[in-house]
């Protein structure tokens, strides 16, 4: 095997995932672990898991996907740590949306990580910023481009079909994908996937709206824009707003 700067790489790139992966899970499963025993609030667990856990996972995001089980592993853990005390889980909705808007601000780790990986790619083979790959060039002119006037170069395990098909999306959206960053495109999937949903505009076509939570359904006569403000005011403690939210979010055990 190699050290390199970001992970270890293996002769087989099953053994690489493998490796890279079951590290990711012990090191989550530790690091979960010292956090629960000093079990802070529910609003500043997401905090913690973006600011002590994730960023320990992000380097080797560059250069390889993670595997659904690693994934599946850490939204476990973390949702152990993020829930130990609520019997009615939020949902993904209000546990990744904007702490303006009502949500707890917890990043997906995976939507995070495929991201960073198309931003890499692109980086190496486009972006006029950085030295080109011939090959990641190459694919990237034959599959996103679809140019028929040159061989097929064939694609590596850690570039899947999904991502080329993500990236040709965002072309079909007006995107400017070569000079994308990672945060514009964790953004950009995080609204197609987690945070928007297609909604008939009543003349036979579609748009793309904000996804509105159980309270918001409930009660749409509410400003709820200034309520969610007011839920994450300066001043609160730190059991107001924990409680606020629950109390909104119709998550209070009574």
């Amino acid at each position: 095997y190699l050290d390199m700067l970001g992970l270890t790489l293996f002769a087989l790139y099953s053994k690489t995932l493998k490796e890279n992966g079951d590290s990711l899970q012990s090191k989550t499963k530790n690091i979960i672990g010292a956090r629960l025993i000093r079990r802070v609030d529910l609003t500043q667990r997401p905090w913690s898991i973006n600011t002590y856990l994730y960023p320990k996972m992000y380097h080797k995001a560059h250069s390889i996907p993670f595997r659904k089980c690693d994934i599946d592993e850490i939204k476990r853990q973390t949702n152990r740590f993020l829930f130990i005390d609520q019997l009615e889980k939020p949902g993904d909705l209000l546990t990744y949306r904007n702490i303006k808007e009502g949500g707890l601000g917890l990043h997906s780790v995976e939507y995070k990580c495929k991201a960073m990986l198309i931003k890499c790619f692109l980086e190496t083979s486009v972006n006029p910023n950085y030295k080109h790959s011939v090959y990641h060039t190459a694919i990237y002119n034959y599959y996103i481009l679809e140019e028929t006037d040159i061989i097929d170069p064939g694609l590596p395990p850690y570039y899947s079909n999904a991502m080329i098909e993500e990236i040709k999306w965002a072309i079909s959206q007006g995107k400017d994908v070569a000079k994308m960053s990672s945060k514009q495109w964790y953004d950009l999937l995080m609204d197609k996937y987690i945070l928007e949903e297609r909604v008939e505009d009543g003349n036979g076509g579609y748009s793309q709206q904000k996804k509105k939570s159980r309270a918001e359904l409930e009660h749409p006569d509410i400003e709820w824009p200034r309520v969610w403000e007011m839920a994450r005011m300066k001043g609160l403690t730190n059991l107001s707003r924990p409680f606020l939210f629950r109390l909104l979010n119709n998550l209070l055990t009574t």
